[in-house]
C-alpha cells in the first residue's frame, strides 16, 4: 500500500550500476592544470557597439522632473543629462526621454518641432530647447554678469550671479571670482579679496 507523501527514496529499487561505487577515502585528488596558479584572466571587452545593447541598465531610484517653460531650461536639461547618465539612458532614447517630460506650452513646442523637422539628436533638442526657452539670444551674457547690480544681501546675489553664469560661456575660476568680487559693495568686496578667493 503506497504511503499518503509517496515512497521514501531510500525504498526506490534502482538497477544496478556497472560502476563501483567510490568512498571517500579512496578518491585521490585531481590534479590541477598548469595555468591553476594563474590569476584569472579578464573577459575580453567587447566593442562599443556591441557593448551598448547587451548591457542591461542599473536603474537607480531618482526621479525626472517634468518641465513647463515658465523657467529658464538650462537647470532642467542639466538634471536630463544627470539622469540620463545615471540611467545609462542611450543616446536615441535621450529625447523620447525628455521629450516625454515637458508640460503645457513645452510639450506643444516639442510637438510642433518634431512635426517639421523630425525627431532631433539629443544636442539638437537642448538647442532649440535653450532658443526658444532660455534668455534672448541677443543677450551678451557676460556683460550682463558684470554689471550685475548687488541687491540687499550676498545670497540673492551669488544666486543671482550663478544664473547668470551658467550662459555665459567657458569663463575660468579666476575669471568668474574676479567678476564675482567685482560687483560687491567696496566694505565686502575689500574683505573678500584679502583672502584672494
Amino acid at each position: 500500500m503506497p504511503l499518503p507523501g509517496g515512497v521514501p527514496i531510500t525504498q526506490i529499487l534502482f538497477p544496478h550500476s556497472p560502476s563501483p561505487i567510490p568512498g571517500f577515502g579512496a578518491v585521490a585528488p585531481m590534479p590541477l592544470p598548469a595555468f591553476a596558479h594563474m590569476a584569472p584572466l579578464p573577459p575580453y571587452p567587447l566593442p562599443p557597439s556591441e557593448w551598448e545593447s547587451t548591457i542591461v541598465p542599473k536603474y537607480h531610484k531618482i526621479t525626472f522632473e517634468t518641465y513647463d517653460g515658465r523657467d529658464d531650461p538650462l537647470g532642467w536639461l542639466n538634471e536630463c543629462e544627470q539622469f540620463f547618465r545615471g540611467q545609462l539612458t542611450r543616446e536615441v532614447d535621450k529625447v523620447w526621454m525628455a521629450s516625454y517630460h515637458l508640460k503645457g506650452v513645452t510639450q506643444q513646442w516639442y510637438l510642433v518641432l518634431e512635426t517639421d523637422i523630425g525627431c532631433p539628436s539629443w544636442l539638437d533638442f537642448r538647442r532649440y530647447c535653450l532658443q526658444r526657452f532660455g534668455p534672448a539670444l541677443n543677450t551678451n551674457h557676460l556683460a550682463d554678469l558684470a554689471r550685475l547690480p548687488f541687491g540687499s544681501n550676498v545670497d540673492a546675489y551669488m544666486e543671482a550671479f550663478q544664473a547668470r553664469a551658467a550662459h555665459a560661456g567657458d569663463l575660468t575660476m579666476l575669471q568668474r571670482a574676479k567678476l564675482f568680487t567685482g560687483g560687491l559693495p567696496d566694505y565686502i568686496r575689500v574683505d573678500v579679496e584679502m583672502h584672494q578667493p
